[in-house]
């Protein structure tokens, strides 16, 4: 399985990231001149995992605002809260509220993206694993190869 992570930089486009440039932003929470120079006053980040033939399996929305390029404690507890949308039975209209913070084709520019059709991007997560694996205090790579184990038993 691969991760493939795009932020929605100043111009409402998806702009893809390295993987280990967008970890250190988290991980030292933020202060990263490369994409502080891309965003204003929120990181909004698709990530998406990928089979081994870059088929997409899930992309996950993460959105937290950020002071002065900087993601403090009040920001990791949206990207935490998050998950928990994810896990309880939110209504359509608090999807909605989170979804019209971003950019109307956000479906198509990442289709485009990835090189696969828009039906394709039919399952959808918030939060991710950036906050899975802060919270959980596991490694992406230990955090990928549960994934693996779970589709593989679908």
């Amino acid at each position: 399985m691969h991760i493939v992570y795009h932020l929605v930089d100043r111009d409402n486009q998806l702009t893809r990231i390295s993987p280990e440039l967008i970890e250190k932003f988290w991980e030292q929470n933020g202060g990263v001149p490369e994409i502080a120079q891309m965003v204003d006053d929120r990181l909004q980040l698709i990530t998406s995992l990928l089979e081994e033939n870059l088929d997409p399996v899930i992309h996950y929305l993460l959105d937290v605002e950020l002071t002065h390029g900087w993601i403090d404690a009040e920001s990791k507890m949206q990207a935490y809260q998050a998950l928990s949308h994810q896990r309880a039975e939110t209504r359509f209209e608090e999807l909605q509220v989170l979804l019209d913070k971003w950019p109307m084709d956000w479906p198509t520019q990442l289709a485009v993206a990835l090189d696969v059709p828009v039906a394709n991007l039919n399952k959808i997560g918030l939060g991710g694993p950036l906050p899975m694996c802060d919270l959980w205090g596991i490694s992406q790579e230990k955090l990928l190869e549960y994934f693996e184990e779970v589709r593989d038993r679908d």
